[in-house]
């Protein structure tokens, strides 16, 4: 109730202010994440809350580009270990995250494969179900509850003003660079999780706008989802408005969910082009 009354009473005058004040600063100059998220604090509440439940059996995919097709451990399938982890979009240096995509054309997208490279595309699946945090909120189809609870016209053009702003600045473009705005998208999830409670966070595909993307802590991705197989192949390009992409396939890893002791991991070749879509 404490949100819907803070978003009723909110001057939408001032919020728009604040929202052109913070994109002012040169956020190449913040210091820390803190500052960031200090700045981020004028137009973020701190109740901005909303989950949503991954569903046993859902399937989750995620690519990786590879020089060729060898394995050696099925911790390779997994989150890079901590050693070999640089700053992302939802985590900090050395401090890994479980990226996913919930189909599996888009993770194509995500990675920007090229005409002729090698990838890896894991298949998993959850084998329990968890909850994972929605940083943008909830789409305006599902604001029907915001508004029979209590929330006014203003209260939902403020919602969607801030629900905007965060999806906004959650999915900048990040090159070489440009490194540091990775500073934003980590300190509105930190924000909105303060206790760090939260094991998934679930926010819009960067390259993909009609599209989620999960990342999921790596000690709670082994414990809410098992790794089915893995494709392996070469990228060709992509058909019917980049919805479906044309790979030429090299071969599949499979019985990926047991340990490293129990399995020895073996390439099954196979050979011509398949299409995969959306």
């Amino acid at each position: 109730m404490f949100l819907m009354d803070y978003l009723n009473n909110l001057n939408t005058s001032e919020l728009l202010d604040n929202i052109v004040c913070f994109r002012q600063h040169t956020l190449i100059n913040y210091n820390s994440i803190d500052a960031i998220k200090a700045d981020l604090q004028s137009v973020i509440p701190n109740n901005f809350n909303a989950h949503i439940e991954i569903g046993i059996g859902t399937q989750l995919f995620r690519i990786r580009k590879m020089e060729n097709d060898i394995f050696n451990s099925v911790s390779d399938f997994w989150s890079p270990p901590p050693n070999n982890t640089k700053d992302g979009r939802l985590n900090r240096n050395n401090e890994p995250m479980l990226y996913v995509c919930t189909d599996h054309v888009t993770p194509f997208h995500e990675a920007r494969i090229c005409k002729g490279e090698i990838f890896v595309l894991v298949f998993y699946r959850a084998k329990k179900p968890f909850n994972a945090r929605l940083l943008e909120g909830v789409n305006d189809g599902d604001c029907k509850s915001l508004i029979n609870a209590g929330l006014s016209e203003t209260g939902f053009v403020n919602y969607r003003i801030i629900r905007d702003f965060i999806r906004t600045e959650l999915i900048r473009d990040v090159g070489i660079g440009t490194e540091y705005l990775y500073g934003i998208s980590n300190g509105i999830k930190e924000l909105l999780d303060k206790a760090n409670k939260d094991h998934a966070y679930q926010y819009t595909s960067v390259n993909n706008y009609s599209k989620k993307n999960i990342a999921i802590k790596p000690d709670k991705a082994k414990e809410y989802l098992t790794c089915d197989n893995a494709f392996v192949g070469r990228f060709i390009d992509y058909s019917d408005d980049k919805k479906c992409v044309n790979l030429y396939q090299k071969g599949m890893y499979s019985n990926l969910s047991k340990s490293d002791d129990d399995i020895t991991l073996e390439l099954r070749r196979g050979d011509g082009i398949i299409k995969l879509c959306m």
